[in-house]
Parts: C-alpha cells; sequence; structure tokens
C-alpha cells in the first residue's frame, strides 16, 4: 500500500472509531463509496484494531493499560526535578546528557575507582522481587563484552529515588555524535558510510558469538567518536524489563508512537523466536536511513496498531527506488538483512560485515 493510499485510509479510521459505534457501518460505507481498493485496506485495518483491542500484547488498549499499571508501581516517569539528583549509589552526578524512552542519561563521577561515567537511570522495572538480581546478571553478561565498537558496562543496581526503586547502569562515557549526525557532519560518502556500517556490524556480531542479542538496535543508540570509531549502547537491556520497557519505548505517556518500531523486525511483532537475525534486520534498517536519508518505512504519528498493520502489509522499497544511483550490489546486501522471513536474512551481524567489506574492495 503506498503512501497516499495509506493516508486516505488513516483519515477514514479516524472518522469511523470517532463515531458512535452504531453509525459507524453508514458512516464507513459513504466514506468509501465506489472506492474498492479504499474500502478493502479500510475493513482489514479495522478488522485488526478490533482483534487487537482484545488480544493483541501490543494494541492501543493493551498498552495503554501496562502504562497505568506502571503509573501505579512508579511515582513518575522520570524523577521530579531530575537536574537536582546528587548521588546514585557510588556515583555522583554532574549533568544531564540526554532523556529517551527508557530513562534520563547523566554525566556522573564514580568515586571508586575515580572516572567519569554515563549513569541511565531507568524509569520501568518489572514488578516482581527477582529485578536486582537479574538486573545485576545482565550487567555481567554485558561487562564481559569486550569490544572497540560496544560501549563497557561497569555495574548495574537499584536505587531510591522519590518513592521507587529504579534501575541504574553505569558505563562508559563516550564522547560522540549519533550514528546519522556523525554521517551528515562529516559528509560522508557512500563506501564511508558502508565502513561505518561494516564497523557497527562487526561489533554486533561479537555479541552474536556470545550469545547476546541487542533487539534495540537504531541509530540513537550508537555513537560514533571523532576518530570514527561507532559504539553501540545498551546490549541486553530490552531482555530486562519484559513487557514494561516495551510499554516505555514505543509510546509516550499520551500514547504517541515513538521511533523504535521503524527498526523493528517482523518477528518482534507476533512473538517469533528472538535470534541474531532480528539484529541483522535493524541494521538492514539503519543502513537503508544511512545511505537514503530516511528509513524504509515512515510511520509518522500513527498509532501502535496502525503501525503494526502497516509494516505488516506493506512491501519496504528497495534502495535504489529511493536512491537511483546506488550501486545494485549495495540494494541487494540491504535488501537481503530486510527480508520479512529470518532465515532468508544473513544469518548473524558477521555475515553482514563480510559482504559489505566485499563492496568496499
Amino acid at each position: 500500500m503506498d503512501k497516499e493510499l495509506y493516508e486516505r485510509v488513516q483519515v477514514v479510521i479516524d472518522q469511523v472509531l470517532a463515531a458512535k459505534i452504531e453509525d459507524r457501518g453508514v458512516l464507513l460505507e459513504r466514506l468509501v463509496a465506489n472506492d474498492t481498493e479504499l474500502e478493502r485496506e479500510v475493513r482489514s485495518l479495522l478488522a485488526v484494531l478490533n482483534d487487537a483491542s482484545d488480544h493483541h500484547p501490543m494494541s492501543d488498549d493493551r498498552l495503554k493499560e501496562q502504562r497505568r499499571r506502571l503509573d501505579l508501581i512508579i511515582d513518575e516517569p522520570t524523577p521530579p526535578h531530575p537536574d537536582r539528583i546528587e548521588q546514585v549509589g557510588d556515583y555522583r552526578i554532574i549533568g544531564r546528557l540526554g532523556e529517551g524512552g527508557m530513562g534520563v542519561v547523566y554525566r556522573a563521577v564514580q568515586s571508586r575507582p575515580s572516572r567519569d561515567v554515563a549513569l541511565k537511570v531507568i524509569d520501568v522495572l518489572r514488578a516482581d522481587g527477582e529485578i536486582e538480581k537479574r538486573f545485576k546478571a545482565e550487567a555481567e553478561i554485558q561487562g564481559r563484552l569486550q569490544h572497540p565498537g560496544i560501549v563497557q558496562v561497569y555495574e548495574a543496581g537499584v536505587t531510591h529515588i522519590g518513592h521507587a526503586d529504579r534501575p541504574y547502569i553505569a558505563m562508559e562515557l563516550v564522547d560522540g555524535e549519533s550514528l546519522v549526525s556523525y554521517a551528515d557532519s562529516n559528509g560522508l560518502n557512500i563506501d564511508a558510510k558502508l565502513e561505518l556500517i561494516a564497523k557497527v556490524a562487526d561489533a554486533v556480531g561479537y555479541a552474536h558469538t556470545k550469545g547476546v542479542v541487542h533487539r534495540d538496535l537504531k541509530p540513537e543508540n550508537i555513537l560514533v567518536r571523532g576518530d570514527g570509531q561507532p559504539k553501540v549502547l545498551d546490549f541486553g537491556i530490552a531482555r530486562l524489563t519484559s513487557d514494561a520497557t516495551l510499554v516505555a519505548t514505543t509510546m509516550t505517556r499520551g500514547g504517541q508512537l515513538l521511533g523504535t518500531l521503524a527498526f523493528m523486525a517482523p518477528e518482534q511483532f507476533n512473538n517469533g523466536d528472538i535470534t541474531p537475525a532480528t539484529d541483522v534486520y535493524a541494521l538492514g534498517v539503519i543502513a537503508f536511513e544511512l545511505i537514503a536519508g530516511r528509513p524504509p518505512i515512515e510511520l509518522g504519528n500513527l498509532s501502535i496498531a496502525a503501525a503494526m498493520k502497516l509494516v505488516d502489509i506493506q512491501d519496504l522499497p528497495k534502495l535504489r527506488a529511493v536512491v537511483p544511483d546506488v550501486d545494485r550490489d549495495i540494494e541487494t546486501v540491504v535488501s537481503k538483512c530486510l527480508r520479512r522471513e529470518p532465515d532468508r536474512r544473513y544469518q548473524n551481524a558477521s555475515e553482514f560485515a563480510d559482504d559489505v567489506r566485499r563492496l568496499l574492495v
């Protein structure tokens, strides 16, 4: 379904859902009169939305309910005065570096050993007594990922802020830009972008050899230092907090869709097996965006259920359809990452990196 048709579908959907239930049938008939393609797509999407409201764990209703329940567990999504936090465990807060769907990242100084760190304080935690044990175990796994392309994790724990316990992660402080910003500010050509992608894939491939799948790769989770070395953040974080993290990273408190969904593989929508091929899909989306200037699918401000439907029914464009002068071999490699079926993609990130480097020979 092309973008213009989908926008028309969304307009109809919004009007139908805003009407009283008993009036929807007549309204629908009037809005799609004499347009069989529009009617087919609207009815298909309505069926998914109706089913999702009752059953699907990522439906808007279910996610809003999750958010409501989480608000009962934690007092606020972030501390009421985040800039006034002075100490978290062994870490003295210097300032705030950024904020995202999962929480706030601070610049901090660790007392022993004395070093600057990035300290991420997570908004959401599992509502069970195993959180601290699970969280520290995951930090230990991440701490064993010793690779120049992966941000080093030093420690994880749980701290009490406000009226709630919140997990925190202390990690290597990276002075760099996000992947896309770095490429843009340095005016990288196609070959330089491919080399950068290959370095990222090297790091992810190394993690795959250690049995770790990232699950949430996106340009914002990749920082690039001034010397061109990319650093991948947040390995394993998505595994820690189950559905609660999914709620936090896919929607705002007002129910707006965040960008993470655009980088999620199809199997992440339908409870399929999460394997290294899941990260390969995300790497393909990242490569597409880095080369084309936009991701292969743009979800805008769609609801989560509508975005899921769009991902499910819309075939991703070929890279050359967006950037006609890109070499066909580059398009082939990126397209292999973006296959809907995991077993038709590269089976790990190292295979992808190898093929990217063959393009540079």
